[in-house]
């Protein structure tokens, strides 16, 4: 599926569980403000994957989260 498409999905579900009562007008907001840079993200991993070989795009992508791991431990250990 194409990065248009997985954005179409995201408006769908964001749409849904709003007029579901499951998510409120604040969420929606936030999720409409940092859907630019998601896109900028989207498409910056698409180019990456075409540049890079499959080894050096899975290492990348490994050490990415392994990065977002630390920093979920760190800030939920409280350190600062």
């Amino acid at each position: 599926m194409s990065t248009v498409g997985f954005m179409l999905l995201f408006l769908g579900a964001l749409a849904s569980g709003f007029v579901a009562g499951l998510i409120g007008i604040e969420v929606v907001w936030l999720a409409l403000l940092v859907l630019p840079t998601t896109i900028f993200g989207a498409w910056l991993g698409g180019r990456a994957y075409r540049v890079l070989s499959d080894g050096n795009f899975r290492d990348v992508v490994l050490g990415l989260l392994f990065l977002s791991g630390i920093g979920l431990v760190w800030s939920s250990l409280g350190l600062r």
